[in-house]
C-alpha cells in the first residue's frame, strides 16, 4: 500500500475542507455549500458500523468415513419406476 505521505506530495490525496483531489485545504476554493456537504458526508461515513451475528445452525461440511459406515445398504431408494 501506499504511504500517506507520498500519496499527501502526489497529488492523490483528497482535500480535506472539500473532498476533491489536486489541491491542498490551504488552497481550497470551494463554495461554502462543498464544504458543508463534503463535512456532513465525513461525519456520516465517519459513523458507519457493520454488524455481522454469526450462528451456528449450519450443518458440518466435513464428512468422515464414520458418517458413512452406520448407514443401511437399502439399495431399494436407488431404483426408479419405468416412466415409458
Amino acid at each position: 500500500m501506499t504511504d500517506p505521505s507520498k500519496r499527501a506530495r502526489d497529488g492523490t490525496e483528497p482535500c480535506y475542507k472539500c473532498g476533491i483531489v489536486g489541491h491542498w485545504y490551504k488552497h481550497c476554493r470551494a463554495s461554502n455549500d462543498i464544504v458543508a456537504t463534503y463535512k456532513r458526508y465525513r461525519e456520516s461515513k465517519e459513523q458507519e458500523t457493520h454488524y455481522l451475528e454469526e450462528t451456528n445452525n449450519d450443518p458440518e461440511a466435513n464428512l468422515t468415513i464414520t458418517d458413512f459406515t452406520n448407514i443401511d445398504n437399502d439399495d431399494s431408494s436407488l431404483e426408479l419406476s419405468d416412466f415409458d
